[in-house]
C-alpha cells in the first residue's frame, strides 16, 4: 500500500490522525499522545503495509540518544493502546518476529478540508470532539444547543458559577449551549490529560526487579517470600515489553539486611522495584505490596490483599492481577490455565519448593544437591507440580560435570532427563524444562537436540538471562561466535549485577579479538566479587591477549594454589622468553596434578612451549569429553599456533559430527 506524506488527515478504522494539528481521534475521543509517541504512529501510517526494521526505528526516532530496544516496544504498546479499534480489537501494529514491525490497516487519505467534509458525511463515526478552531462545524454547536437545551435550569445553575454567569448574562441560549459544551469539552480534555499523565506513570516503566517478600513477625515459613517472588517472575517472564530480573539474582536479597529496595532498584539498574510483607494472624493472612519508581524516588503504587495464607494459589493469582492492573504489559500471554499447570495449591509443597529455590540460587554443587532434596518434598506433596520438576531438573543438569569425574554421571543424566521429561508432560511450555533439558543434552553430545530446545525456551521467555546465556554458548559451539556475542549482550543486560553474565560475556568478547571492551566487564564483575578465581584468570587471559605479559603473570600469581594456573603460568612464561622456568613450572605440576587435573591448561602450555604433538594428543583426549565447551577450542587464540594442523582440523570436524552439528 502506498500512501502519500502530504495529506492533511489519515483515516483508519475508527481513527483519524490529524497531522496538521497533531492530533488523533479514536471512535470521536480525543487521544492524548507524547511527541514522539504521535510521530512513531505517523511513520507507521505512512508506511502502511511495509515492513519497518526494528533497527530502521531505532535510528530514526532515537538517533544521538541513549536507547534500548524496551523504548520501542514501550511506544508500540501505547500506540496500540491508543488506536485500539473497541468493536473489533484490532491495533494494527503486527510483530514481525525478530525482525520489526508492520502498520496492516486500510488508510485512506484526506488532502484538504473539503475532502475531510465528504469523509465526514459518509463516515459512520460520531466526530464531535475534533476541537480544531478551523474544523469545528455548525452541525456540532448545534447539538451541543440542543444537549444544553435539555438540561435543567438547577443543572445550569450547579453546572456554572455565580460570577461567570453575571458577566455573560447578555448570551441568549444558543451561546449557552456553546458555552456549556466547551466547559465539557474542556473537562473532558483535562480528563484525558490527566488520566494520560497517570498512566504515564506506570507505562514508563520498562524494567522491573521483583523481591522477595518479607514476613513480619512469624519467623515460620520464611522460604515463602521468595517463592512468591519467583512465581510473579515466571508469570511475567513470557513478555518481551518489560524486562523482568531473574529469580536467581534476586535469591541474594532474601536475606533480611537487605531492606532498602531503592538501593537495591539502583544496583540493579531498573526502573522499578515491586516489594511487599507477609503477616501472619492465624490462619489469616494481609500482604502488602508497594511499587517503587527508582528513577523518582518515591512509591507510586500501593495495595494491600487480606487471604489466607492456605490458600496459595489464590493469594499468588490475587498479587498477580493487583500488578497487572497497575503494569498491563505484563498481562502478556498469561493465562490462569496456563498458571495452575506451573504453580501448586499446596501450601506445604510451595514452602518446600521456595526453599528448594534459595538452595539453587546457590548454583554450587552443594547447593543443587541440597535443592533436589527439597524439591523432592515438594512433588511429594503435589506430584503435578511441574516447576518443582523443572527446577529439580535444571539441579541435575548442573551436577552433571561433576558427577562425570566420580562415575555417575549416567546416572544423574537419567533423573535430570526422567524430571524434565515429566515437567513437560504436565506443562508443554515450560520454558523452565526446556532449559534444563537442554542443558542436559548439551552435555551428553546432542548439541542439536539442545539448540532447539533453547530457542524454545528463550520464544517463551525472552527476558530470562540464563535462557539467554545458555543459547549464546551454544550459538558458540555451532560457529556462530557474534551471534553468541547478541546473546550474551542480552543475556548481561537483563542481568547486569550477575559476576557470572559479565565474565561470560568478557570471554566471548576475548574470544573476538576484543580485550579491551571484554576487562570493562571482568572489573564489573570483581566490583560484584572481590574474590573471583575466574575473574582474576580471565583478566590474565585479556593481558595475556594484549601481549602484557608481565600483567598477566602478577594476576595469575594470586592463584598459584590452584593446578591449572600452574599451567596457564608455564604458557605466559614461555611467552614471556622464560621457556626453561616454564618448562620447570609445568614438570612439577604435572607431578603434583596429573594430567587430567591440568586438564584443557595442559593443551596451551604444550601449545605455547612448541610442542605441538604432544598438544595435539592431549587434545584428542580432552575432545572426547568436551560437552558443552566446543567453542573453546574453536575460538581461542592460544590454540591458534596448532589450528592449521590437518590432526587439529580433523579431530574438531570429527567432534562436529559426533555432537550433531
Amino acid at each position: 500500500m502506498v500512501v502519500s506524506d502530504k495529506a492533511l488527515y489519515y483515516e483508519f478504522g475508527s481513527c483519524r490522525l490529524d497531522i496538521e494539528n497533531r492530533q488523533l481521534v479514536n471512535n470521536g475521543e480525543p487521544i492524548l499522545l507524547a511527541q514522539k509517541t504521535f510521530e512513531i504512529l505517523c511513520f507507521f501510517v505512512q508506511n502502511a503495509g511495509k515492513v519497518l526494521r526494528k533497527e530502521e526505528l531505532l535510528d530514526k526516532f532515537w538517533e544521538e540518544e541513549y536507547f534500548e530496544e524496551t523504548n520501542l516496544a514501550q511506544q508500540i504498546y501505547r500506540i496500540r493502546k491508543a488506536i485500539k479499534d473497541e468493536d473489533t480489537g484490532e491495533t494494527y501494529v503486527n510483530t514481525i518476529r525478530k525482525y520489526g514491525y508492520r502498520f496492516t490497516a486500510d488508510v485512506r487519505e484526506i488532502y484538504d478540508h473539503s475532502d475531510r467534509l465528504k469523509s465526514l458525511k459518509n463516515s459512520s463515526h460520531v466526530e464531535s470532539n475534533n476541537f480544531s478552531a478551523k474544523d469545528i462545524s455548525s452541525e456540532y454547536l448545534n447539538g451541543a444547543s440542543t444537549q444544553f437545551q435539555q438540561l435543567s435550569d438547577k443543572t445550569l445553575e450547579n453546572s456554572i458559577q455565580e460570577p461567570i454567569s453575571k458577566k455573560i448574562s447578555f448570551l441568549d441560549k444558543k451561546n449557552w449551549g456553546f458555552i456549556v459544551g466547551g466547559i465539557i469539552i474542556l473537562s473532558l480534555l483535562g480528563y484525558f490529560y490527566f488520566s494520560s499523565n497517570q498512566d504515564e506513570a506506570f507505562t514508563d516503566i520498562n524494567s522491573i526487579a521483583i523481591l522477595p517478600f518479607k514476613q513480619i513477625g512469624e519467623k515460620s515459613d520464611e522460604k515463602i517470600g521468595l517463592g512468591l517472588a519467583d512465581t510473579l517472575i515466571s508469570r511475567f517472564s513470557n513478555q518481551s515489553e518489560i524486562t523482568v530480573i531473574p529469580t536467581i539474582t534476586i535469591t541474594k536479597y532474601i536475606n533480611e539486611n537487605n531492606n532498602n529496595p531503592l538501593e537495591i532498584g539502583q544496583k540493579l539498574g531498573v526502573d522499578a522495584v515491586l516489594t511487599g510483607t507477609i503477616q501472619k494472624s492465624d490462619n489469616a493472612t494481609r500482604i502488602n505490596i508497594q511499587l517503587i519508581s527508582v528513577t523518582q524516588k518515591t512509591p507510586i503504587w500501593t495495595s494491600k490483599i487480606d487471604t489466607e495464607l492456605s490458600d496459595i494459589f489464590s493469594l499468588q493469582d490475587s498479587i498477580a492481577e493487583q500488578v497487572t492492573k497497575k503494569l498491563p504489559l505484563l498481562l502478556v500471554n498469561y493465562s490462569k490455565d496456563l498458571a495452575e499447570l506451573k504453580y501448586t495449591k499446596n501450601h506445604d509443597a510451595f514452602i518446600a519448593y521456595s526453599t528448594g529455590l534459595s538452595f539453587w540460587g546457590m548454583h554450587a554443587p552443594i547447593g543443587f544437591n541440597k535443592a533436589i532434596k527439597e524439591f523432592e518434598k515438594a512433588i511429594e506433596k503435589d506430584p503435578k507440580f511441574s516447576l518443582a520438576y523443572a527446577y529439580m531438573a535444571d539441579s541435575y543438569a548442573h551436577l552433571i560435570v561433576p558427577a562425570g569425574v566420580i562415575g555417575k554421571k549416567n546416572e544423574v543424566v537419567k533423573k535430570g532427563i526422567n524430571a524434565a521429561h515429566k515437567a513437560l508432560e504436565l506443562d508443554p511450555s515450560c520454558a523452565e524444562a526446556m532449559s534444563a533439558l537442554a542443558l542436559i543434552y548439551a552435555n551428553t553430545d546432542k548439541q542439536k537436540e539442545a539448540f532447539e530446545l533453547m530457542e524454545q525456551s528463550v520464544k517463551l521467555k525472552p527476558n530470562d538471562s540464563h535462557a539467554r546465556h545458555r543459547i549464546s554458548w551454544m550459538y558458540a559451539n555451532k560457529g556462530q561466535i557474534e551471534k553468541a556475542i547478541e546473546e550474551m549482550r542480552i543475556a548481561q543486560s537483563l542481568d547486569p549485577q550477575s559476576a557470572h553474565m559479565n565474565l561470560f560475556l568478557a570471554k566471548m568478547l576475548i574470544y573476538t579479538d576484543k580485550p579491551d571492551e571484554a576487562m570493562s566487564y571482568i572489573n564489573k564483575a570483581k566490583e560484584l566479587e572481590a574474590m573471583s578465581y575466574v575473574s582474576d584468570n580471565l583478566l590474565a587471559k585479556a593481558y595475556e591477549q594484549k601481549r602484557q605479559f608481565d600483567k598477566a603473570e602478577k594476576e595469575l600469581k594470586k592463584l598459584s594454589i590452584y593446578g591449572d594456573v600452574k599451567a596457564a603460568l608455564c604458557r605466559i612464561y614461555a611467552q614471556n622468553g622464560k621457556k626453561e622456568l616454564a618448562r620447570k613450572l609445568l614438570n612439577e605440576a604435572l607431578k603434583k596434578w596429573g594430567d587430567k587435573e591440568l586438564n584443557y591448561e595442559l593443551i596451551l602450555a604444550h601449545v605455547a612451549l612448541g610442542d605441538e604433538e604432544i598438544a595435539i594428543k592431549e587434545l584428542e583426549k580432552f575432545l572426547e569429553n568436551i560437552g558443552d565447551r566446543l567453542y573453546l577450542v574453536k575460538y581461542d587464540f592460544a590454540l591458534d599456533p596448532i589450528r592449521n594442523n590437518s590432526t587439529f582440523i580433523q579431530l574438531l570436524e570429527e567432534t562436529e559430527e559426533k555432537q550433531g552439528w
